[in-house]
């Protein structure tokens, strides 16, 4: 049976005064209803822009997939990189919803708030006014706002930023889409509503039989909430695994070095180990490993791009796991 969400070897393209930027360069990833999939990188590396380009949302951007596919059911499968933007539009909102990571950004301030969550009723199941806007309170109310009558008719302005953040999660919902992706949807917020939003999207996860897709940079919020987890660098993926494999035995020593950047007070590390270095310029195509340059274990061979290396289903892309590596002698010929 097809994957929810199959997307293999992404490429983005976009024209800039300077000249291309090239984003996302080999994204490859897939989830399946009722499975979260969590994609994690540093700031810049192509997680919401391989998301956008998955929704048509990047206008004149060039986007080319080796495979780009979504099925909604079970008989349909959808090739998303043919799709027109009619088609498209078709699409969003009501089989595949977005949660946007700034939320007071998202809503129009001059609307009320229950207004803007009926709207996706009325555009794409045809709703009256009025089934819409009690609709529109009902999801308000099941996630989690109190007097959802009266905070429909309320603006944004009105709104703390977890309310907002609690009103655009039913927004994306409110349809009851096949597939929700959050986009960083806990960033802003402090640790308890943090921890509220995390259960609230594992609740309708569940209850909705959803595919979601976290995009993040905390892998507290990984080890909380995902099934899988996809690791990105410089607009690639670099790693692929399921969760217990992934913190079980990480491969990547750039995801080593994300791990190494977070605190574990169970291990008693309550420092921190940065990353040396800054990613690559995204000017250029990547004609090697892109961390070579930040890796203490590059070598000559890390100037050619590595394939992908399986591992029972765990991926990554390195070279220190090819089999024809002769042990640890490579580090005696740096880079």
């Amino acid at each position: 049976m097809a994957a929810l969400l199959d997307v293999r070897d992404l490429r983005v393209a976009i024209q800039a005064e300077r000249g291309a930027v090239y984003p996302v360069q080999g994204a490859s990833f897939s989830v399946d209803r009722e499975e979260t999939l969590c994609i994690v990188g540093e700031s810049g590396c192509g997680k919401s822009v391989s998301m956008l380009a998955v929704l048509g949302l990047l206008g004149r951007a060039q986007v080319d997939a080796e495979q780009l596919s979504f099925a909604p059911t079970k008989e349909a499968v959808i090739d998303l990189g043919s799709c027109s933007q009619r088609e498209l539009r078709r699409l969003r909102g009501r089989q595949i919803g977005l949660i946007f990571q700034d939320a007071a950004a998202a809503f129009n301030p001059v609307l009320p708030v229950g207004d803007q969550l009926a709207e996706p009723l009325r555009v794409h199941l045809g709703m009256s006014r009025r089934d819409a806007r009690r609709r529109a309170v009902q999801w308000l109310e099941r996630v989690g706002i109190i007097e959802p009558e009266k905070r429909a008719k309320q603006y944004p302005h009105e709104f703390s930023g977890g309310m907002l953040q609690r009103a655009m999660i039913a927004m994306a919902l409110i349809c009851e889409p096949s597939l929700v992706i959050a986009d960083e949807p806990t960033t802003a917020l402090d640790v308890s509503v943090q921890a509220e939003i995390l259960d609230l999207l594992n609740d309708l996860k569940r209850t909705q039989h959803i595919g979601l897709i976290m995009i993040t940079h905390d892998l507290g919020v990984v080890a909380e909430i995902a099934d899988s987890v996809t690791v990105m660098y410089a607009g690639q993926s670099i790693e692929r695994a399921s969760k217990q494999s992934f913190f079980q035995n990480l491969k990547h020593p750039y995801s080593q070095a994300l791990l190494a950047c977070t605190p574990n007070w169970k291990q008693g590390r309550a420092s921190i180990e940065p990353i040396p270095g800054a990613p690559p310029a995204l000017d250029h195509i990547q004609t090697g490993c892109p961390f070579r340059f930040r890796c203490p274990h590059a070598w000559q061979r890390c100037e050619q791009l590595p394939p992908a290396f399986d591992d029972g289903g765990h991926m990554a892309r390195c070279w220190l796991l090819d089999s024809d590596v002769d042990g640890p002698e490579h580090r005696s010929r740096p880079l």
